[in-house]
């Protein structure tokens, strides 16, 4: 169908990515939609859709719905359709709450899909089974800067300083202080929503999203380290380095032991741990990090 405006309403990235991108693009491969497909994104996601997809219109923070089908409708001089995100997929939410908790959404088979004008039907997420090489080139093609404004022809470590106010798992200075020692040996290059400033030649800050994920795909990029959060989950479509995840004590893996924590990322409905690149994916302790009990070269 290409009278379809396929709205992605605001939300984290990290569902953004794991989630509805991944439908979309299911859709996509499935031939339910085209790549002539209008796009209706977040301004600063666009870049994760336009190496795929023709049009493509962005929103700061609360699309226009009316507006940009007035608008299509005037460009492609035919009459459009929008579909939400929602209107494709149930919430994580409404997932946890109609099968007994997320735990138990980890043994069992979910139709993730409701009923919808395209009909489409998914049953699980997207963690571990084996997709097609179309579907995971479509997933990790994504459109990267020509060039990274700092340490073109150095070794870097990217740090993700996790901001958004939330009252959840927000970068913790004591963290941050800690990643900053380790420029006495590495660059580094800190994404985060905060303004940070630095004096060192050897440490970067940047708030752009995708300079971020240019700085993770670069080939000079020795490892990413982040707490288990969109912005540390966008590595495991943009890395071939080192990930080191970590979790805060209020996210619900914080007290999995380590087989506990083996079964979560082995589930296919654990959405969360979807992974299409050859990174090498690590879990490690905040104490690691402070301690300097970490190495960054394979």
């Amino acid at each position: 169908m290409d009278n379809i405006i396929y709205y992605l309403e605001s939300h984290a990235l990290g569902d953004e990515i794991h989630m509805h991108r991944n439908v979309l693009l299911s859709l996509l491969e499935s031939n339910f939609i085209s790549n002539e497909t209008v796009i209706y994104c977040l301004a600063d996601r666009r870049f994760l859709y336009s190496n795929i997809f023709k049009n493509i219109f962005c929103y700061d923070k609360a699309g226009n719905l009316e507006e940009i089908k007035i608008l299509c409708e005037d460009k492609f001089r035919k009459s459009f359709t929008v579909v939400k995100n929602f209107d494709i997929c149930f919430s994580i939410w409404d997932i946890w709450k109609n099968n007994g908790g997320f735990h138990n959404t980890l043994i069992k088979d979910i139709l993730i899909t409701k009923p919808n004008i395209l009909g489409y039907k998914k049953i699980n997420y997207f963690n571990y089974p084996c997709y097609s090489n179309t579907f995971t080139e479509l997933v990790t093609n994504i459109s990267y800067l020509d060039r990274i404004p700092k340490f073109e022809n150095e070794k870097f470590i990217v740090y993700h300083h996790r901001i958004k106010n939330d009252n959840l798992w927000d970068g913790d200075d004591q963290i941050l202080d800690a990643i900053l020692e380790y420029s006495n040996e590495y660059n580094l290059v800190i994404f985060s929503q905060k303004k940070l400033n630095f004096d060192s030649p050897s440490i970067y800050s940047t708030s752009n999203l995708q300079e971020y994920a240019t700085y993770i795909n670069n080939a000079n990029c020795l490892a990413v380290i982040s707490i288990w959060s969109g912005g540390g989950q966008l590595a495991s479509y943009c890395s071939n380095s080192k990930l080191l995840m970590y979790f805060h004590p209020s996210q619900m893996q914080y007290n999995l032991n380590e087989n506990q924590l083996k079964n979560y990322i082995n589930s296919e409905n654990a959405f969360d741990f979807c992974q299409f690149t050859s990174a090498e994916r690590s879990f490690i302790n905040i104490t690691d990090i402070i301690n300097k009990n970490i190495n960054f070269i394979s």
